[in-house]
């Protein structure tokens, strides 16, 4: 996809996510101890680094500061790279990651 999509694509989610949100404080129910939770994989780091200087990245990261969001990154030790991220997957995946060592 080329940027404008992915842009189209994450406003969509953030817009979803709004709605939810408004819908919410409607109830009387977005104190930050009970407001909605969400969880975005890879959503907005990956689309800050590939995208730099955006200033639609960076407004769609004020949006969601205003949904209270947090980002929390998770890393993986090497020594469970394998069987968390090869050999979880499909045949296909891991014969990718035997033809590919970087990925290992």
């Amino acid at each position: 996809m080329e940027k404008e999509e992915h842009i189209l694509l994450l406003n969509r989610q953030v817009d979803y996510i709004e709605e939810q949100y408004n819908w919410i404080d409607s109830l009387g129910h977005t104190k930050p101890s009970n407001g909605i939770f969400y969880l975005l994989e890879r959503f907005h780091i990956n689309h800050r680094a590939a995208f730099l200087n955006s200033a639609e990245i960076e407004s769609m990261g004020e949006r969601l500061s205003r949904l209270n969001a947090h980002c929390v990154l998770l890393t993986l030790s090497n020594d469970t790279v394998e069987s968390r991220f090869i050999e979880s997957r499909s045949e296909a995946w891991k014969t990718i990651c035997i033809e590919k060592p970087t990925l290992r």
